[in-house]
């Protein structure tokens, strides 16, 4: 990564506790919470702003106030609730509006809400094409690109541990093949269950169905079978003995790696985080931020919901077969903090340009009860 980039993954660690302390906080019952709309981040200028829409209860007044100690917070008017954004979403996408609507989700300040629409965008408005009672942005979906395998010849990859052959303790940015289905994916993140220990690892839902079998990506090692899969949330686990690292370097597209970082532990992210991702495909990716949270979305012939967006704002993007590989900000000791898992590519909610599409690690780990292997 740039300089820049890790100057901004370091600033940014004080904002992002700052951040789970407030999600905490709001996510407990008490009068007023449901005026929360969204947090965004701003590392150049060590801010957290917090759109809210109504008076700010006092209890996260006092929050605010403690916090402040050490960053900026700002508190920023939304024009809209989040059961005000979220209504609109329902109905846009249960819309019989004669328009195919492949996502729908709230705008990050709570301005209105955002519409992917797959084909020609209609020529009528679009608040009153749907008959939303909020402001409704459409955007454009690209068509799906096909899928790309490892390297073919066992001669062009690096001996193990290496993305395309990588054997136990498995670690996660590793092509995983679906030797079920013939579908060829990337691993995230090891981690290990709250409920009977057993390590796993993370890939994306679609990668395979409960019961297929996976191995490496020059199929010489079985990681095991996919033994859980959330659709809602497009991920999944696969049982195998898992490790605490990602491989950090080229994708097996340009000479593979053995580079790889320890993960540290996991956290929620915010708008405005900037994060690297690593397809075992298009390898590391950084200069990443995310743009959305809280987005809908339906490929493959499913629909994923608490979707996250990322804008690439360093040049380069994720190839088909990243697939499930993760993404993460920079923590001490030249470690990571898991953040999500990568799901394909996407309109983002602001005007359309292609983002990294993605599943945060809080919801993941809630799926599944599971926490990260660390080192």
């Amino acid at each position: 990564m740039s300089a820049l980039a890790y100057h901004r993954m370091i600033a940014q660690i004080p904002l992002d506790r700052a951040v789970t302390r407030i999600r905490a906080a709001v996510t407990r019952p008490g009068a007023g919470h449901a005026g929360f709309v969204e947090v965004w981040v701003n590392d150049d200028r060590h801010l957290v702003t917090v759109y809210w829409h109504g008076r700010v209860p006092a209890d996260i007044q006092r929050l605010f106030a403690s916090l402040r100690r050490g960053i900026g917070v700002r508190v920023a008017p939304a024009r809209y609730s989040g059961a005000q954004l979220a209504r609109a979403v329902s109905r846009v996408l249960h819309a019989r509006s004669g328009v195919h609507v492949t996502g729908a989700g709230p705008l990050p300040d709570g301005s209105g809400i955002v519409a992917d629409v797959a084909g020609p965008l209609p020529g009528a408005g679009a608040q009153r094409l749907f008959g939303a009672g909020v402001a409704v942005h459409l955007v454009r979906v690209p068509p799906a690109a096909g899928n790309q395998s490892c390297v073919p010849n066992p001669g062009d990859t690096l001996s193990p541990p290496a993305r395309c052959y990588d054997l136990q303790a498995y670690w996660g940015g590793a092509v995983i093949e679906n030797v079920t289905a013939s579908e060829g994916c990337s691993s995230g993140f090891g981690v290990h269950s709250t409920i009977d220990g057993k390590d796993y690892m993370l890939t994306a839902g679609h990668c395979g169905n409960v019961g297929d079998t996976i191995k490496n990506g020059n199929e010489t090692a079985t990681l095991g079978q996919i033994t859980h899969r959330n659709l809602n949330h497009d991920d999944a686990m696969i049982s195998t003995l898992s490790g605490n690292a990602y491989y950090d370097g080229p994708g097996v597209l340009n000479g593979d790696t053995h580079n790889s970082k320890i993960v540290a532990g996991q956290q929620p992210t915010a708008i405005g985080d900037w994060l690297c991702v690593s397809g075992s495909r298009a390898g590391t990716i950084c200069s990443v931020q995310v743009t959305c949270l809280n987005q809908v979305v339906t490929t493959g012939g499913f629909t994923s919901t608490r979707v996250a967006e990322a804008r690439f704002r360093g040049g380069g993007q994720t190839l088909p077969g990243d697939s499930g590989g993760p993404l993460f900000s920079l923590a001490a000791s030249n470690k990571v903090t898991a953040k999500g898992i990568h799901k394909g590519l996407w309109p983002d909610c602001i005007d359309g340009e292609t983002d990294d599409m993605f599943q945060t690690i809080d919801w993941v780990s809630a799926d599944f009860s599971v926490t990260v292997n660390t080192g």
